[in-house]
């Protein structure tokens, strides 16, 4: 615990580290309590402040809530009670207060990390609102379409939805809750479009967030492997065909020469030819 006897000792001792709460009488040389929240905030203080003072007039208490005070203590009702009912909520409005900031700053860096996604990918993020208004439009897709955000925000769906690789069906399919993927060409592009309802804290449909991504080039990539299927199969099949054709040309021959063995067999042979012909025959089947 510190204390400070002047305005400028407690200014001094305030802002010289970091307090859980501060109490500060009203009336201080030269200055009120009003004038030393507002210059300790401006400062960059940042600990709650309970005031304590004899006046109680509700225009002196309203006046010392808007500077940035978080509790006023009459003189009258000072007692141990009082204040630790009073450092118990200045407490709980500083954690609470903590851990709004957490959330803000947790936001933003969820947003600048969000941006440089969107940023740096074939895509657009969108979002529309239940009246059918552009809400959010970005992604580095959009100079595919030569767009800006300029273009769309703001504008009506049901206006420019053919300027977009968006479909008029879809958009109010998805605006009565359905969430789906549609794939679509536009302007000699492919965009895989998936649509999603957005609710509120109470389940009612405010609209809908959208993303499009540019799939062209796995489009292309797709069209070329399925053509190279296409090729090798018929690759295969002429290489079975030839070799149908080949086999079916070399036992024609095969054949003739077999029947002409077994002929030539039946006639009188020495034992070298007889021989050589059963070997001729034996070789061919």
């Amino acid at each position: 615990m510190h204390f400070g006897d002047t305005y400028d000792e407690g200014m001094e001792k305030a802002l010289s580290m970091e307090f859980d709460v501060l109490i500060v009488y009203y009336y201080l040389a030269a200055m009120n309590a009003g004038d030393f929240i507002s210059e300790y905030f401006q400062r960059g203080g940042t600990a709650p402040v309970i005031i304590v003072s004899s006046q109680g007039e509700e225009k002196i208490v309203v006046e010392l809530m808007k500077a940035g005070a978080c509790d006023y203590i009459p003189k009258s009702v000072l007692t141990p009670e009082t204040i630790a009912r009073a450092l118990k909520g200045a407490l709980k409005s500083r954690a609470s207060k903590n851990n709004h900031s957490n959330i803000e700053t947790a936001l933003v860096q969820t947003e600048r990390t969000l941006n440089a996604v969107v940023s740096k990918s074939p895509l657009i993020l969108f979002s529309i609102n239940e009246s059918g208004i552009f809400t959010l439009f970005k992604g580095m897709a959009m100079d595919t379409i030569r767009l800006s955000e300029e273009d769309v925000i703001g504008k009506s769906v049901f206006e420019i939805w053919n300027k977009l690789p968006i479909r008029l069906k879809d958009v109010k399919k998805a605006l009565l809750g359905e969430e789906f993927k549609q794939n679509m060409e536009f302007e000699s592009c492919f965009f895989e479009v998936h649509y999603m309802p957005s609710v509120n804290s109470e389940g009612v449909l405010t609209g809908i967030m959208g993303i499009a991504t540019d799939i062209t080039g796995h489009k292309e990539q797709e069209d070329e492997l399925r053509q190279q299927i296409i090729l090798s199969s018929e690759a295969q099949k002429m290489k079975e065909q030839f070799l149908a054709n080949m086999s079916h040309e070399i036992r024609t021959p095969i054949h003739g020469i077999i029947g002409i063995t077994k002929i030539i067999l039946q006639s009188q042979l020495d034992k070298d030819q007889s021989h050589y012909l059963n070997a001729i025959r034996k070789s061919a089947r």
